[in-house]
């Protein structure tokens, strides 16, 4: 076995070693922000047929039925893929604050958070503004900049610039 082979299995064996051998994703996604009121889509998707029964849905510990208003549409075998998925379209939260979705499958478990907030008058008027127009410093560059001084995780930055 030569060097490449060997790394590329050493390499198989540390990335095969952290995959998880379910999945489950949540949108909207960890983290995301939600205005109070506002209407979107909730969906739980799982990576593999599973039976409705071995799946529960709480969010900030109770059933989704009580925060989200109504029960999910459950689909056993989505189209060109061989999974599960329950889908609400068109939903609102009311009330702001924090709520963490949490979804089990079997022995499989995935739990996100989301903000919701309510849009308001500010309660600051701003008394200085510097407005900064720098050369070259577009919205690819800082984010390019964020990213790699922050990281990211499930699309969205895990810190802020201090110029954000």
């Amino acid at each position: 076995m030569n060097l490449f082979q060997r790394a590329a299995l050493a390499l198989t064996l540390t990335v095969g070693a952290c995959l998880p051998l379910a999945a489950i994703t949540v949108y909207p996604l960890d983290r995301a922000t939600i205005l109070a009121g506002s209407y979107f889509d909730f969906k739980v998707e799982l990576d593999s047929v599973v039976d409705l029964s071995s799946v529960t849905v709480t969010i900030n510990d109770a059933d989704y039925t009580k925060v989200l208003g109504k029960k999910a549409e459950f689909i056993a075998s989505e189209a060109d893929a061989n999974a599960s998925a329950l889908l609400l379209r068109g939903i609102k939260i009311a009330k702001e604050g924090t709520y963490t979705v949490a979804v089990k499958a079997g022995a499989v478990s995935k739990s996100v958070t989301w903000t919701v907030y309510a849009a308001g008058t500010p309660k600051v008027k701003a008394k200085n503004v510097i407005f900064l127009l720098a050369d070259g410093l577009s919205v690819g560059h800082r984010t390019a900049a964020r990213l790699l001084a922050r990281g990211n995780t499930e699309g969205k930055t895990n810190g802020l610039l201090a110029m954000d």
